[in-house]
Parts: structure tokens; sequence; C-alpha cells
């Protein structure tokens, strides 16, 4: 076997030089050094590696020694007996172990997860690049040491001791969220704690993955936020939708009525379960109904928003029967169901009434007015003969009597008293126009007709 780990075949012949030409010269120090302390009284044993190279197939092993040196009586080394393993394979299965390892570390430090790992004793025997970010402590700081020794706040230590100790003794893993101060400022983190079994099935170390979660909390409480507001939005809405003073109606594609205001039912003596769902033309008179469906099905065709039924007086009707006017806006809404039409509509049945009577007394005033003209126009044909039957002739017989006494010499005392007795008719002809005259104003009675 020592043959074939030189890289000797069976037949080959070693002497004292065989092993110094075949064992690496940095290994070879290490060889001579572990073989002259075994070779000294009360010592004995001998243990080494080291790589050969073969003498004659070139092939690179790594060999492991192990032996003793026997000593006769006076303490003089007279043997040595040992066995040698050639450790290649083992050699490669480690190194390829140790790369992975390394490759696992890289990929671990790269993580932006804290990856720690505890012994039974709660010590740390691994902590990655991000715990050391975080923390602030030097990885060596970490390693063999307990929270208590690394002087941590008591209630972190209050938190994983009972935590680790039940995962060690129970072999379940746990979770755990908990604020923590970083470098960074405050920040909040998610740990799984994960066991981590030995071949006998006991728990021989522990695994804790810890996630920050200190964005996730912001944006679930940004969320929250926006939920909140659009709760309160949805609560404002319905109440102006329930507190409009309008009637309002949702309908669908179908022509189903999807949405009610509290208006609606008061307009139409309907609860809102036995309008929802149903077909909108259940509020239209009978007679109207068919051509209803024709212009609903126009509208979905092409939605928009406008008045509804420009120049014509649209009728609803209500659960009773009772046929009322009524005035229609219009709109459309996208759901995922589909467009929606909207329907806002108008019980006007008092302001027609109020037209209606509006134009009675327009009607009234009208004829009163009339009547009032026609009454002037004959006083004032009356006023027109009383001055022509009485004024006019009174002035008229007056003038002849001036024009005969103007024609007739008069002595001057005779011509004085005419003159007095024609003033005293002037007066008298004054004081009738006085009483006509009033009559001639126009006279309008302050009382609604």
């Amino acid at each position: 076997m020592t043959k074939r780990h030189f890289g000797l075949p069976p037949d080959a012949e070693i002497d004292a030089g065989t092993a110094p030409a075949a064992i690496a010269p940095t290994d070879w120090e290490q060889v001579e050094r572990k073989m002259a302390e075994a070779q000294r009284p009360g010592s004995g044993l001998f243990a080494a590696e080291y790589r050969t190279t073969g003498l004659e197939d070139g092939v690179e092993r790594w060999i492991s020694a192990r032996g003793k040196v026997l000593f006769d009586s006076g303490g003089s080394p007279i043997r040595f007996l040992g066995i040698t393993q050639d450790m290649t394979e083992r050699r490669r299965l480690e190194e390829t172990l140790r790369q992975r390892e390394q490759e696992v570390s890289t990929v671990l430090d790269d993580t932006p997860d804290a990856i720690l790992r505890f012994d039974r004793q709660l010590r740390f025997r691994y902590v990655n690049a991000t715990a050391v970010r975080i923390s602030g402590t030097a990885r060596e700081d970490f390693i063999g040491k307990t929270f208590q020794e690394l002087s941590r706040p008591q209630e972190l230590i209050d938190l994983w001791t009972p935590l680790l100790r039940r995962v060690f003794d129970k072999g379940e893993s746990g979770r755990v969220e908990f604020s923590y101060p970083s470098t960074n400022g405050q920040t909040e983190w998610e740990h799984r704690v994960v066991p981590q079994f030995a071949p006998d099935g006991s728990v021989e170390s522990v695994l804790v993955i810890g996630v920050d979660i200190t964005e996730r909390r912001r944006l679930e409480a940004l969320a929250r936020s926006k939920a909140a507001e659009a709760t309160e939005r949805e609560h404002l809405i319905a109440t102006l939708f329930d507190t409009a003073a309008q009637a309002i109606l949702g309908v669908d594609a179908a022509g189903n009525i999807q949405l009610v205001n509290r208006m609606a039912e008061e307009v139409f003596g309907y609860q809102r379960d036995e309008l929802l769902g149903h077909r909108l033309e259940m509020l239209v008179p009978q007679a109207l109904r068919q051509k209803h469906v024709a212009l609903r099905q126009s509208y979905m065709s092409t939605p928009k928003k406008r008045p509804m039924g420009v120049g014509i007086e649209l009728q609803a009707c209500r659960q009773d029967g009772f046929v009322f006017p009524i005035e229609v806006s219009l709109s459309h809404a996208e759901t995922r169901r589909g467009t929606m039409a909207v329907a806002f509509l108008t019980d006007i049945t008092v302001r027609k009434q109020d037209e209606l009577a509006l134009r009675r007394s327009e009607e009234d005033i009208r004829k009163a007015s009339a009547a009032l003209i026609t009454a002037e126009e004959d006083a004032a044909r009356q006023i027109a003969r009383e001055l022509h039957d009485d004024i006019t002739q009174r002035l008229a017989l007056l003038s002849m009597e001036i024009g005969k006494t103007a024609a007739t010499p008069q002595e001057p005392a005779r011509l004085l008293e005419q003159l007095r007795s024609w003033q005293a008719k002037i007066l008298n002809i004054s004081k009738g126009v006085r009483q006509i005259s009033p009559r001639c104003i126009p006279r309008f009675s302050t009382t609604s007709v």
C-alpha cells in the first residue's frame, strides 16, 4: 500500500530516500518534525497528513499517516509501527464542499435577509453580511457569543431566549415579528426560526431567517389608509346618493335596475328590494312600455350625458298605478359588469299644477283687463255724451247770447248786468266740467281678480 501511495509498482524497492523524494518539500518538513517528536521518550505517537507526487505515475495524492514508535528498556526507539491511508478522494470532497460552502456563503451574504445560526447553548455560530450590517457588530464578534454576552437589550433577550429554547426542545419551526433599531433607523422584521436536525434526530442547531418588512409595513399602513379613505368616500357617496333630492336609478345593459336611492323609493312607492333586479319598464305606463324598450336599447348602444325626451311630456307609473309627469336626465358609468345607464328623475307633478294654476290666473287677468277696458270705454262714451248734451249745449247758448248782445248797443248799466249774468253761467259750466273730469281718470281695483 505504501508503495502505491508513492506512485510505485508492487515489486519496486523502497529505501530511506523514497519518502523524501515523493512527499512535497513543504510537507516533508512537518513530517520530519513530527517523526522527531514521536521518537522522544514519553511520546511515541505520530500523525500527519501530507501530499505526495507519484515517483513513476506522477499522480498527486493526499496521504494520512498514523503510527507509534516502540522503545527498548533504555528508552531508545527500536521500531516504528504505522499505517498510511490515501485521503485524496476525501480531500477532493472536502475541497468541493469548501467551495460549495463558499458559494453558499457568498449567496447568503448577498441576500437582503438576515441569516443566523445558533447552537444548543444559544451561541451564534453563523451570521451573514446583512445581519452584520444592520447590527453594526463585526462577524467575528458574533461567533461563539450569546445575546447576553453581546450586551443586547433585555427585551430582545426576553424575546429570543424562550423562542430558541422552544425550537430546540420541540423541534418545531416558529415565527416572530419585532422592531429593531438598526444603523438605518428603526426597522420592522419578520423572522422564521427553523430547527436543523442531527443524524440521530435531535436538534443540533437553529437557523433564523429574518426578512426586513419595514417597507411592507409602510405599504400595508398606506393601503389601510387608502382603504379607509376609500371607505369614507364610499360612505360619503352612499350618503349623497341616498339623500339626493332626485330619484336615481342605475340600469344595466339588459334593462335591469341595479341601483335605487331612497328618493326613488318615495317617488315610485316601492321598497328597494322590490325594484332591484327588475326591468325598468315596470316604472313606465303600460301603454308606453314597448316603445320605451326600444328607446332604452338605442341609448345603451351609444350612451352619453343628455336630458331625456326633449319636447316630450314624460310620464312614469307608481306602484299603485298612478301616472305622473317626470323630468329625466341621463348619464352613464363604466363598471366591472359593463356600462350602466344612470337616470336622474324628478316628479314634476307640483310644478305642472303650479304652471296650470299660473296659466289660469293669467287668463283670468286677461279677462279682467278686457272687462276693465270695456268699462272704461263705456265710461268715456258716457262722459262724451254728457259733455255734448250738457256742457256743449250750454256753451253754445251762452255764445248765442253774447253774439246777440254784441249786435245790439246797450246801456253801460245794462251791459254790466249782462256780463255778470254771463260770468255766473261760465262758473256754472266750469263747475259741471269739474264734476265730470274725475271720471275721466282710469280707476283699477286693488283686489285680486
